[in-house]
């Protein structure tokens, strides 16, 4: 599928992402960068269709360790779930936040 897309300063390009691909605008960019870091480190590979589910995942955690909020591993499950990660995920992504908070 084709689509059109546009940047803030109005600058338009085409893409063959779907739609329902495209990041959405819910979440903030630095979360995707994020995202797109641990794909880089990740134990398994990271397809483009979990692209959104990983930055909302990492809104969420770096959200709660903002607020210095404790997140118990039963909280780590539910917001994989509700961000639509892959519970084989979590352990990995804890591991890579400690190594990107250390550094």
């Amino acid at each position: 599928m084709l689509s059109f897309t546009s940047d803030a300063a109005g600058n338009c390009w085409h893409t063959h992402i779907p739609p329902e691909q495209l990041m959405n605008n819910d979440i903030p960019l630095k979360y995707y960068d994020i995202a797109d870091e641990y794909a880089t480190e990740a134990a398994k590979p990271v397809s483009d269709t979990e692209r959104d589910a990983l930055a909302h995942y990492f809104q969420q955690l770096i959200t709660r360790l903002m607020n210095n909020e404790e997140i118990s591993e039963e909280a780590q499950q539910e917001m994989a779930t509700v961000a639509g990660v892959d519970a084989q995920r979590i352990d990995d992504i804890a591991e890579f936040l400690n190594r990107w908070g250390n550094e």
